[in-house]
């Protein structure tokens, strides 16, 4: 296909329009894009539930069902009832960009994928995983290699049972060691090898 059928509608953008389609439906607005992949033309139309409204209709008109196509102006033609309402170009004109605010996005999404990554261990089992969230859900918790460390002070090695949680802290240690008993009970009831 060569540029000039590719290109056949781009002459017609911003000209205001009254397509009529197969269906008997009419349509004016101004044409906003013409994409020659699709063969659709972008109609941009105003809403006019509201007076003096900036929300505009746009719909989106393949070309084959397209059975007429009249020009009623063009976005400067003043006797068009487009006049009290800004022209395509003035719409498309997009706000300044805060790049500050940008990167404070971005810092913070970065810093919430880091927090994310860390909660997962590397080459640990499903099973430690799991006894890392339930822990993690009531207490601060980190991975040390392999080696589940909660509250600084408490580690839990494989195979992550009660018996392997060590920490100088008796009562957080108790405290580790009832929420990992708890979370063993439950991947015993509902494993469905045993």
């Amino acid at each position: 296909m060569d540029n000039n059928s590719n290109d056949k509608f781009t002459w017609m953008i911003g000209l205001r329009v009254r397509i009529k389609n197969t269906l008997a439906e009419q349509f004016e607005g101004e044409i906003f894009s013409y994409d020659p992949t699709t063969t659709c033309i972008t109609l941009l139309s105003e809403d006019g539930s509201l007076p003096m409204s900036r929300k505009h209709i746009v719909r989106v008109i393949l070309e084959s069902t397209i059975t007429e196509v009249s020009v009623i102006g063009s976005p400067e033609d003043s006797s068009t009832p487009s006049t009290t309402t800004q022209s395509i170009c003035e719409m498309t004109t997009l706000p300044a960009i805060n790049l500050q605010s940008i990167q404070k996005r971005c810092d913070k999404a970065l810093y919430q994928a880091q927090i994310q990554a860390s909660k997962i261990g590397v080459g640990v089992t499903q099973e430690a995983q799991e006894i890392f969230y339930s822990l993690s859900k009531t207490l601060p918790c980190s991975w040390q290699g392999k080696t589940i460390v909660v509250l600084d002070e408490i580690k839990i090695s494989s195979p992550y049972t009660v018996d392997s949680c060590v920490g100088s802290n008796h009562h957080s240690l108790e405290r580790v060691k009832q929420i990992v008993c708890i979370k063993k009970v439950k991947q015993q009831t509902f494993s469905p090898f045993t």
